[in-house]
């Protein structure tokens, strides 16, 4: 099967999600407390999960798929690929990218959970 993948900027990915597309963010769960894109239509399935939960995604739609830097969402646009998704985009440079072109992102919750861990695990 063809693995091919358009890659998508960052300015041309946010037009699409204004316009319908859905943004699949493949990042964990610890760096999506820090940082997240800001936009509607947005989809958090961590790449650990996507085995798991690709059938929330919907098929009829674009997908534009972002991570930290591009390759985490590159590898799960393949693996959708090879489950008959189509429309499917790889976010070039993920969201450092983004925050590069100054597209909106939204800082809260900054505090990791393993952070917050590591404070109530005192060692005696």
């Amino acid at each position: 099967m063809d693995q091919y993948i358009n890659e998508i900027h960052p300015v041309a990915a946010l037009e699409k999600v204004q316009n319908g597309a859905i943004l699949l963010d493949v990042r964990e769960w610890e760096e999506l407390e820090m940082l997240t894109f800001d936009v509607e239509g947005q989809l958090f399935i961590p790449l650990s999960e996507l085995g798991l939960r690709f059938q929330e995604i919907p098929k009829d739609r674009e997908i534009i798929i972002g991570c930290n830097s591009g390759n985490r969402s590159m590898d799960a646009a393949r693996y959708l690929k090879d489950r008959d998704f189509k429309l499917l985009y790889n976010l070039k440079g993920g969201i450092g990218s983004w925050i590069e072109y100054g597209l909106p992102v939204q800082w809260e919750n900054i505090i990791p959970r393993k952070a917050i861990g590591n404070v109530n695990s005192i060692e005696i």
